[in-house]
């Protein structure tokens, strides 16, 4: 065939037309939006447009929008989702987004509905020993926590984040245990007490002394001791402060954190957050991500402290957005114990069991220093503190010599300090930097104090600076180097977290085996911009690897852009996506341009070839597959049968396993020429697999001008045949809940339904609504409201509930009707064109004429009793089961509550003077909850409200039936009813454009009122030419017969080419046709549309008689019908060798 348009192969050799598609629902957005792309979630429709996700709200097309915004990785792609774990994820500028329901009752339009995919990341975690009551932190010992953010979703999805860094606590007293108290931030994703945090802890490891306590490693093997929700108030704080009590026993019974070395992945395998990503796909349960890039980061290391300088040595994180300042700060804190005014002999026992407190840097620990003169004495009581005893029994009684013991003491105890002596005056000095909050006490009755000499300075949060260690001298307590890196390391992510302005957020990367001092920055935005790294000298930035500059933008973060990289998730947690799981796929410079699985493989799409992953399990293997074909339109690979369909540089091909195979030869001339430059085929195209089908649809342009897909190309997978529908569409998918394909309109904002009922209802293209006006239609010639939309061969289709003959049927009832006059038919028949609104309004009031018996009567809102729910009328007159309506006659003014206008009521329970009122015959009363306002009316007249609803007007009609049953002077009880409805239609055979008139097939008995115009779809077979054998020789072709298995259609037209005379000469003839009654002429078809198969000869038009060779055409335009077109026959005869001159 040279043309196969509007039609469908399904079948080998049998042509049938394509099935409608019609505007479903409401439109969206304005007139100009189109629906960019169309997701199935939770068997409701989803689609892209503007920068808007909407949602089919109800199943039948009332469109609602998510809240925000949501825009494509680039122009011209997209936006790719997939279902996994009973979530939606898809890609967005934005990085992945998820969608969380149980079914699509639970869409909605708040605020946080769609959240960023994956899990929160925990930021850092500051841990110090509390010895308030003891516990399970042994004297001389260390421990290890982490901490980790959690939710579960609304499908039961444990969705677990990354890993704080890891917060060392250690316990340098000798004597007494303790708790932990632990301090961490809340991230910014945490903003909804659904969300949990999970505190982790190693065992404790103790060492024989002091000395050799640094040396102690608690390691990183933890178990879970503790799990809260976060609450309201504490996302107002911005953090968490928690005591961990939890005793050994019970850790050792808790759950072992993922991340663990030894019993969990280790912390390579953290869960981080998917990428950013163009396209998302699943394979053998993992979720992959491919042409990636990850949020903004930049690692470095803080090499050394010795050349910052406090208040003065600074950073600054700039992403051109704004820039924030880190300043480093820091000084120590010194104390005055002075023993020199205390008088002796005597003075020592003044001191038995006495103590003065002291507090170390940055409130770490508050030591309490206690006397013991005689060897027995017992420490004194102190919360919180750590007790260092001081024996003063065998020294002489001198001030010198306690403040000596005092120094003594302390420096045996513990490294927080350094001291010097002068005369019974002590100065103790906190050998590192940061300020102290806690006041000194002591209850030492007279000759001693205990002062401060000066302040200590350090990390302040509120003015992001950050804690700069004390580098000891030579001899003296204090920090290590690795101590002060790690110290001030961590103090700057700490400061750069609670920075309510931040541009980054901040982790701690160094590990149990690493060197201190790592850390990592990432932009808090998942797509925020590079940023920049400066310092306020030479000297400071050097202090940094790489070393910081003092201004420009050499040192900056980096995104790590990888357009050839696919991201893999852990096996069924789509959300967790650590750092290291990952594949390079060929060339850097080639872009993957789709990510797509089958059963086995998983094909890699790239610029230069075609890649394929294979494996159950990771790690997985890659292979280059195919480097001949390459898409030229990414959205046209899809999923078919499980082979991958695509339109390629070789033409629309499918991989499989096996290879690369070429289907499109049939219409390769077509695709060659739209794949023009200026042909906007890349972008525009798409295509769409509908597997119930065998179909492959590829949606693309026509002309050089289209913006949009105008045409599709139709392959069905069993009869390997390709036709053309002249369908514009900008992005479609099949709906698998009702099998039904739904494509985003290319010419307006409405999204298009198949027509799918198995009837011959589906084949007809758009519907619309138009009028058909009253007292114009005559015969065959009907005047309609708008030609706008209607061509020939539409249908025009009125749903008829009250119909002309149901009318007229009760006018000849009431006419033989002996209590009622006879002359109903003769003076309100009902006649083709009529208004029906003012049919029923002329029928009620000649009924409220002639029947005498009904009544009407006022009354004021006191004659309501609200209640009984009982309205007194004195003498009303009113039966039982009798009808009535209601009316206000004063306006502004209410009826009783619980009555409306236009509403029958039965009477019930009637008495000379009361009545109540009910909505059925006999049913329960109607609570009167007011007696509403100013004067009423109650009638039992026959009643219409002026409604031009079809709908209305048979019920209405009905209750005039029923009222005229009930009524005392009228004899017959059976008045007929009108029941269901009666579908009229007719086939625009011609249109006078000037008078808004069209012709129909037949005379049809429309009513003025709504109608609907439904258009037909423009079939056309074009077959090769015929060339009888010997293609040189002349021929004559005299007849023609087109041979059907199904002719059940009303008209078509069969038109030929020759190649002496080009042009296609038409001829016009019937099908069976649809078999409906009143469409034919009786005898002349199968009643009720039976199938005929009789096939239907032409004569070949006189001009197109002698050839060389002959090309038919079959042409169909008419809604509502199908045929089934099994192919051409033509009788000839040689009549010359010589077919040219």
């Amino acid at each position: 065939m040279i043309e196969a348009l509007n039609v469908v192969i399904d079948r080998n050799s049998i042509i049938e037309p394509r099935r409608g598609l019609t505007q479903y629902g409401t439109s969206f957005g304005v007139s100009t939006d189109r629906a960019k792309q169309l997701i199935e979630y939770k068997d409701q429709i989803l689609f892209h447009y503007d920068s808007k996700l909407g949602f089919d709200s109800d199943g039948q097309g009332t469109f609602l929008d998510f809240d925000g915004i949501y825009t494509e990785t680039d122009p011209g792609i997209r936006i790719k989702s997939i279902e996994a774990n009973g979530n939606l994820y898809f890609t967005s500028s934005e990085g992945i987004k998820k969608i969380s329901a149980r079914t699509s009752a639970d869409f909605s339009t708040t605020s946080g509905f769609i959240s960023q995919s994956g899990g929160v990341k925990s930021l850092d975690v500051t841990a110090t020993p509390d010895y308030g009551s003891g516990g399970f932190l042994l004297p001389l010992s260390k421990v290890a926590y982490r901490v980790v953010w959690g939710i579960t979703d609304i499908n039961d999805n444990l969705i677990l984040g990354t890993p704080s860094s890891r917060a060392v606590v250690e316990n340098i007293s000798s004597t007494d245990s303790g708790t932990v108290d632990l301090t961490f931030p809340i991230p910014s994703d945490v903003d909804n007490i659904s969300y949990f945090y999970q505190i982790y802890r190693t065992g404790v490891f103790t060492s024989a002394s002091l000395a050799t306590l640094d040396q102690v490693n608690p390691g990183d093997e933890m178990y879970l001791v503790l799990e809260e929700f976060v609450t309201a108030t504490d996302i107002t704080n911005g953090s968490i402060s928690v005591d961990d009590i939890t005793p050994e026993d019970f850790r050792q019974n808790g759950a072992l954190l993922y991340t663990n070395p030894v019993s969990g992945d280790g912390i390579e395998q953290a869960n981080e957050p998917p990428p950013f990503a163009k396209d998302i796909t699943e394979y053998k349960g993992y979720t992959f991500f491919g042409n990636t890039s990850t949020v903004q980061r930049f690692t470095f290391s803080l090499l050394s402290i010795q050349n910052l300088v406090s208040n003065t040595s600074f950073i600054s994180i700039d992403d051109t957005v704004a820039s924030r300042t880190y300043t480093f700060l820091g000084d120590f804190e010194t104390y005055i114990a002075d023993f020199s005014a205390m008088t002796f002999p005597g003075g020592k026992s003044d001191l038995d069991g006495k103590y003065f407190t002291i507090t170390s840097s940055r409130d770490l620990r508050t030591y309490k220093i206690w006397f013991d003169d005689t060897g027995t004495t017992t420490e004194p009581i102190l919360s919180g503190t750590l007790g260092i005893k001081v024996d003063i029994a065998p020294i002489p009684d001198t001030a010198t010599d306690v403040a000596a013991e005092v120094e003594l003491a302390l420096l045996a105890a513990t490294n927080d300090f350094n001291t010097v002596e002068v005369a019974g005056v002590l100065t103790i000095e906190n050998s590192n930097n940061g300020e102290v909050t806690i006041t000194e006490t002591d209850n030492i009755a007279s000759g001693f104090s205990i002062s401060r000499n000066s302040n200590g300075i350090g990390e302040d949060t509120s003015t992001q600076k950050v804690f700069l260690p004390k580098v000891p001298g030579i001899n003296q307590n204090g920090p290590s180097v690795a101590q002060q890196i790690d110290q001030a390391a961590r103090s700057l992510v700490k400061v750069i977290n609670a920075d309510p302005s931040k541009r980054v957020t901040a982790f701690y990367l160094s590990g149990v085996n690493d060197v201190p001092g790592q850390i990592l920055l990432e932009h808090k935005d998942v797509t925020g911009n590079e940023f920049y790294i400066t310092a306020d000298s030479t000297t400071t930035g050097d202090q940094f690897n790489p070393s910081f500059p003092t201004s420009g933008t050499t040192i900056k973060s980096e995104n790590e852009r990888r357009p050839n990289r696919v991201y893999f998730s852990k096996y069924q947690q789509p959300e967790a996506v650590p750092l290291v799981n990952y594949i390079d796929i060929g060339p850097k410079d080639e872009e993957i341009q789709r990510i797509i699985s089958l059963r086995d493989s998983l094909f890699i799409f790239k610029e230069d070839a075609i890649y394929r992953l294979t494996g159950d399990i990771a790690p997985f293997q890659v292979s280059s597959f195919d480097s001949s074909a390459v898409l030229q339109s990414p959205d046209t690979a899809v999923v078919l049968n499980n082979l991958v369909y695509g339109f390629s540089t070789q033409g629309v091909i499918t991989v499989s396993d096996t290879g690369v195979n070429v289907i499109s030869r049939p219409i390769e001339d077509k695709l060659l020429s739209i794949t023009r430059d200026g042909f906007n085929f890349r972008d525009a195209s798409f295509a769409v697999a509908y597997e119930t089908d065998r179909s492959y649809l590829l949606w693309t342009v026509t002309n050089e001008n289209d913006t949009v897909a105008t045409q599709c190309f139709r392959y069905n997978s069993f009869t390997n045949s390709w036709t053309r529908w002249d369908v514009s569409a900008t992005s479609g998918i099949v709906n698998k809940d009702n099998d039904k394909l739904f494509i985003g309109a290319g010419d307006s904002n409405f999204i298009e339904r198949e027509r799918k009922s198995r009837t011959r209802t589906d084949y007809a293209d758009r519907q619309y609504d138009i009028s058909i006006i009253a007292d114009n239609v005559t015969g065959t010639s009907v005047k309609i409201s708008s030609i706008a939309n209607v061509e020939e061969g539409d249908i025009i289709l009125q749903q008829q509930y009250l119909t002309i003959s149901q009318f007229n049927r009760l006018l000849n009832k009431i006419d033989l009707d002996p209590s009622m006059p006879s002359d109903y038919f003769s003076t309100q028949e009902a006649v083709v064109g009529d208004d029906f609104t003012t049919k029923m309004s002329e029928l009620v009031i000649k009924l409220n004429i002639d029947d005498t018996s009904q009544i009407t009567k006022g009354f004021v809102s006191g004659d309501v009793n609200t209640v009984a729910d009982v309205i007194t009328i004195s003498s009303h007159g009113f039966i039982d089961k009798k009808l009535v309506y209601f009316t206000n006659d004063t306006s502004p003014g209410d009826l009783p509550g619980g009555l409306s206008v236009n509403t029958k009521y039965y009477i019930i329970n009637s008495t000379t003077n009361t009545f109540q009122l009910s909505l059925t015959e006999g049913g329960l009363a109607i609570d009167l909850s007011s007696g509403g306002s100013n004067n009423h009316t109650i009638s039992s007249d026959y009643n219409f409200s002026g409604s031009t609803s079809f709908s209305i007007m048979q019920s209405e009609f009905n209750d005039i039936a029923e009222k005229l049953e009930k009524s005392t002077s009228v004899f017959f009880t059976d008045y007929p009813r009108s029941t269901d409805t009666v579908d009229q239609e007719g086939i625009v055979n011609s249109i006078d454009t000037n008078n808004t008139i069209v012709t129909t097939n037949t005379a049809v008995p429309f009513i003025a009122g709504i109608s609907t115009v439904y258009k037909s779809i423009k079939s056309k077979v074009t077959w090769s030419p015929v060339i009888f054998q010997d293609v040189s020789m002349t021929k004559h072709v005299r007849s023609g017969t087109v041979i059907f298995e199904n002719n059940n259609f009303t008209r078509a037209v069969v038109s030929y080419s020759t190649d002496d005379s080009p042009s296609f000469d038409e001829i016009l003839f019937g099908g069976a046709g649809i078999g409906d009654w009143g469409q034919f002429n009786w005898g002349q078809q199968n009643w009720g549309g039976l199938s005929s198969a009789r096939p239907l000869r032409t004569l070949i038009p006189l001009q197109k008689q002698r050839c060389r060779y002959i090309i038919p055409r079959f042409e169909h335009g008419v809604a509502f019908e199908k045929y089934s077109l099994l192919g051409m026959s033509l009788t000839y005869r040689m009549i010359s060798p010589r077919g040219y001159r």
